[in-house]
């Protein structure tokens, strides 16, 4: 890893958002969370997900590959959620 032609050097951390909000709410497979997920380990770069909106895309993971929210986010180091978008905690 080169950094992506960013002064050099790997990356600190790589941070996903689930779901996408800027591509209208499509999201990350779990096939290619697991794959991001260990190109990090191997790379020893922290992988933060952006899960502001994990509870509106669970059903999606639960149905197409039987996962709870917890287990979404467990190949994360840390995970952001919000109890204030999606389900009016504010």
């Amino acid at each position: 890893m080169d950094g992506g032609g960013m002064g050099g050097g790997t990356p600190a951390c790589c941070i996903l958002e689930v779901p996408h909000r800027e591509i209208g709410g499509e999201t990350t497979s779990w096939e290619e969370i697991q794959a991001l997920s260990n190109t990090c380990k191997i790379h020893d770069i922290h992988f933060h997900m952006d899960g502001a909106r994990i509870w509106e895309i669970s059903p999606y993971y639960q149905r197409e590959n039987g996962l709870t929210p917890a287990e979404v986010c467990a190949p994360f180091d840390s995970v952001y959620c919000s109890f204030y978008k999606g389900l009016g905690g504010l």
